[in-house]
């Protein structure tokens, strides 16, 4: 205990009185007081080469500065004595002014003062009482001040976790929505996929069996011509015999030419010719119907969006416009294959060519398998009766029901 105090004594007598704390790198001036050597730079005044001392204002010259070898060893020596202690505690310091401890504390002005500074006219009619009872009092202040900010402190945190709690919440919904939305493409876009390669299939169909109809057809006809021929022949070849000859059997010759008849198939099946006036049909339907639903999807996605934006924060604005901007648009990114990417289907006909203007995600026509996945979807939704999605849902629905209602019942999905 005695050499702690003795290291606490030896401490104060290498003490800065600027910073007030342990000497680095001691510089002793000409009127021969002590002080660190950037503190005591960075009191100059005036020009640089000019230095007033902090503690009996004397004005000394900035080259008179020198190092104080004998305090740079005395420090070490200090610190040497009781290495864990990196900042030594400073118990009593003295007044840079007059030299002297501190032993009252101003309430005015807050500030610690020896005896000679209580009787000095800066202080002399100021309320002034000792430390040790400043002390005391200052530090229920300070218990209470800590009490108040961990009062602040658990009522943060409390409200940090709440407030991660919310935005988690809202991530997960975000979550989930964006899934939903995934999921609910793919299937549409799936079912749409797999409608264009059967109304596809079922346009190569007929065209399969109209080009069999055909070449039946013309192998026909050509039968006949040649056996027409070939009687014309004959007539002419007789015409040129003598008489005799050309007189012999000439009644069932000419019987035979005169029953000559055409058998003139029909060129195409009837059946054939009905089911290709169906599809055209049914695609035109199908293409008016997508068209109104397309119509009123985009008009009632302008509309969403601008009540979206509605509302919100020029920052907020800025950051959709730029995700808009740098990522593609919902069309690009939803839009399934061509036809051409099927090797096996041929390109469709000039007249059931669909406009340009239409979005490829209605280039085939929504059969049983969009219509049941319309009506699921529909019933797993939450959504509100009059929002946009809900409409357009009831929009698809309505179109599907008027193609099945003009397709009618027929039991052969190859010509249906």
């Amino acid at each position: 205990m005695a050499g702690q105090q003795f290291t606490n004594k030896l401490q104060e007598e290498v003490i800065c009185p600027i910073c007030m704390d342990i000497l680095q790198d001691p510089a002793t001036i000409d009127c021969g007081h002590s002080f660190c050597l950037q503190c005591i730079m960075r009191s100059r005044e005036g020009l640089d080469s000019v230095i007033k001392c902090p503690l009996c204002n004397k004005i000394v010259k900035r080259d008179t500065i020198r190092p104080n070898w004998l305090l740079v060893n005395l420090v070490e020596k200090i610190q040497a004595m009781d290495p864990s202690e990196e900042q030594p505690e400073v118990k009593e310091l003295k007044c840079p002014k007059h030299g002297e401890r501190f032993h009252y504390f101003c309430e005015s002005d807050g500030k610690v003062l020896c005896v000679a500074c209580c009787g000095s006219k800066d202080h002399k009619f100021h309320n002034t009482i000792l430390l040790e009872e400043a002390a005391q009092s200052f530090q229920g202040q300070i218990q209470s001040q800590v009490e108040a900010l961990l009062q602040k402190e658990r009522a943060i945190v409390q409200m940090k976790l709440q407030g991660d709690q919310r935005i988690t919440t809202l991530m997960a919904q975000v979550e989930q929505e964006k899934q939903k939305i995934s999921t609910v493409f793919e299937q549409l876009l799936q079912a749409l996929k797999e409608e264009k390669n059967f109304l596809l299939s079922r346009i190569n169909w007929l065209d399969q069996e109209l080009t069999k109809d055909r070449n039946s057809y013309l192998a026909s006809a050509e039968a006949q011509l040649q056996s027409l021929r070939k009687l014309k022949d004959s007539l002419k070849a007789r015409q040129l015999l003598p008489p005799r000859e050309m007189l012999q059997d000439i009644k069932p010759v000419l019987s035979r030419s005169a029953g000559f008849r055409f058998l003139s198939p029909p060129p195409v099946s009837a059946d054939l010719e009905k089911k290709l006036n169906e599809t055209k049909l049914r695609h035109e339907s199908l293409i008016e119907s997508l068209k109104k639903f397309q119509d009123k999807c985009q008009a009632d996605g302008k509309k969403d969006k601008s009540r979206f934006l509605k509302g919100l924060d020029k920052h907020y604005i800025k950051s959709w416009y730029l995700l808009e901007k740098s990522n593609p648009t919902p069309m690009e990114t939803l839009e399934p294959e061509s036809p051409s990417d099927d090797r096996n289907a041929k390109p469709l006909p000039p007249k059931l060519k669909l406009s340009p203007s239409l979005p490829n995600l209605f280039r085939s026509r929504s059969r049983a398998s969009i219509a049941s996945f319309v009506f699921y979807s529909n019933e797993d939704s939450s959504e509100d009766p009059g929002s946009p999605g809900a409409a357009w849902t009831e929009e698809l629905k309505a179109a599907l029901r008027s193609e099945d209602s003009d397709a009618g019942p027929c039991s052969s999905k190859s010509l249906c």
